[in-house]
């Protein structure tokens, strides 16, 4: 039995692998379409399919609207998580008895 080049056993190894981890399955994936291409990395095959396409300024202002959505997503996350924990060590200091009745798993 053979599929696309592909023994049962092979194919089943590919498909647990996708279904242990879709993402980094379809980047592998990804990657190594595009180095069989003949390009270094995913990002380098994308952008230069795309200026072959026509489409390279597109796809340049996606990916940089994505890095920079992403970039205050987690600087906002990161501020949160620091500003959160701040202010129960505040908290804590200004009152230790009612910080230990409201937050026992804390203590």
């Amino acid at each position: 039995m053979s599929y696309k080049g592909m023994t049962f056993e092979e194919a089943e190894k590919d498909y647990n692998e996708y279904k242990q981890n879709p993402n980094d399955y379809a980047l592998n994936k990804g990657q190594a379409y595009y180095e069989s291409l003949g390009y270094k990395s995913l990002m380098e095959g994308v952008l230069g399919e795309a200026d072959k396409q026509g489409t390279g300024d597109e796809t340049r202002a996606r990916i940089e609207a994505f890095k920079k959505t992403s970039q205050i997503k987690a600087f906002g996350f990161i501020g949160v998580t620091f500003g959160s924990f701040f202010g129960l060590k505040l908290y804590s200091e200004s009152d230790p008895d009612g910080f230990a009745r409201n937050f026992p798993f804390f203590m």
